[in-house]
């Protein structure tokens, strides 16, 4: 195949699966077809059968995007892990869910289903220099210098610091996408989120909560 017909088809294959992460969201998975998908796109299901299969296929390779979405938005944060206070974590996050709406509502309501989270989890240990990995770093250096909790653990960070930041959005799913109607809720909760974090991790967590 030459390297024009391969990008073609790569193309197809995001905007099938990016289709397929709103209708997934937007519906029970078991009312969705590959029709619907197709007509999202404005293709036919023909096509979309002919890049996976089955919706069996779809319905995975759909999830597999979505977690590279949220794991890359994710990892936005991870630079400014060691200077992040509350505010500053609340204005990331924030801007996080403005910028990745589809991909974070979806994520709402995929971890309620059942075990995405796990999946969401494995995902994110399994990313060199993720989120993840350099929270699981951070946190050890600053248990070592007394800043964070002996008891909590590396995991524990790396896990409750991606999901809760997504589950605690807004609220709920049907907080996204961001409006200048609900944009204060939504960011009064995202604050109140890390500042639970926060206070869970930290020995002294006062000096962070500004």
């Amino acid at each position: 195949m030459s390297r024009r017909p391969r990008l073609r088809a790569e193309e197809a294959r995001r905007r099938i699966e990016l289709a397929a992460i709103e209708l997934f969201a937007e519906r029970d998975p078991d009312s969705v077809s590959l029709a619907d998908v197709g007509a999202r796109v404005e293709t036919t299901p023909q096509a979309v059968h002919y890049h996976y299969g089955s919706k069996a296929a779809l319905r995975e390779a759909s999830l597999t995007r979505l977690i590279a979405l949220i794991t890359e938005a994710l990892d936005a944060l991870a630079h400014d892990l060691p200077s992040l206070t509350l505010s500053s974590l609340t204005d990331r996050a924030f801007q996080l869910a403005q910028d990745h709406p589809v991909a974070f509502r979806a994520t709402l309501i995929e971890l309620l289903r059942g075990d995405f989270a796990d999946r969401l989890r494995h995902e994110l240990r399994a990313r060199q220099g993720s989120f993840f990995a350099t929270a699981t770093t951070q946190i050890v250096e600053a248990q070592r210098a007394g800043i964070v909790r002996p008891d909590a653990s590396a995991d524990l960070f790396g896990v409750a610091a991606s999901l809760l930041l997504l589950i605690t959005i807004g609220g709920s799913p049907d907080a996204l996408p961001i409006t200048p109607d609900n944009a204060h809720t939504v960011r009064a909760r995202i604050r109140e989120a890390c500042r639970m974090i926060l206070v869970s991790l930290l020995v002294e967590p006062d000096p962070l909560l500004r």
